[in-house]
């Protein structure tokens, strides 16, 4: 489900950086606004039931967090396009590259998978050791301090020559210099 969130936002930024833009467009802004106050208004009225009670599959109804439903599918992407769409917002969200957020969200992909497999780790020591919030304040800390930490380390392979792209040094013939005439 989250990968397909994944594939939306990376074929969003290609479209980015192959030189488009996403345009703000009245109508789109409008159903984008009505959606979201509707969704807050089904959330904080509470109107859970009227889901279930329409007879759709829970694939388009559901509000779970365990599958990408179409319900939660549009809450994300009408909240990214207002972002995306509109300057002050956009503005707001915007931070230099050595920010510690945007160098997690560089990394976004592989610290997702860390912090899937830490909240499965995190959930096995719960059942062994339930705690109190004292351990939940500590496993959460550390949990986020552990992602960050690896986003980090990810940022400074590079710079030791691991990973990232291979410099060519000047000494470099191209290879056809190197074939006989």
């Amino acid at each position: 489900t989250w990968q397909f969130l994944f594939v939306i936002g990376i074929a969003g930024m290609l479209h980015i950086k192959r030189g488009g833009e996403i345009r703000f467009n009245w109508m789109m802004a409008s159903a984008a606004v009505l959606y979201l106050v509707g969704a807050l208004i089904w959330v904080r009225l509470p109107l859970w039931g009227i889901e279930t009670a329409s007879g759709l599959p829970t694939v388009l109804t559901g509000f779970d967090k365990t599958f990408l439903s179409l319900s939660r599918l549009m809450h994300i992407l009408a909240i990214a396009y207002l972002i995306v769409a509109i300057p002050a917002l956009s503005n707001l969200a915007r931070t230099r590259p050595g920010h510690p957020l945007a160098v997690l969200g560089k990394h976004s992909l592989p610290v997702f998978v860390a912090g899937t497999i830490l909240a499965m780790i995190a959930q096995v020591m719960k059942v062994v050791s339930p705690g109190g919030l004292l351990y939940d304040a500590i496993l959460i800390s550390t949990g986020i301090a552990l992602q960050f930490g690896f986003a980090y380390y990810l940022e400074w392979l590079p710079r030791i020559g691991w990973g990232g792209k291979k410099r060519q040094s000047g000494a470099t013939l191209p290879s056809a210099a190197l074939k006989p005439a």
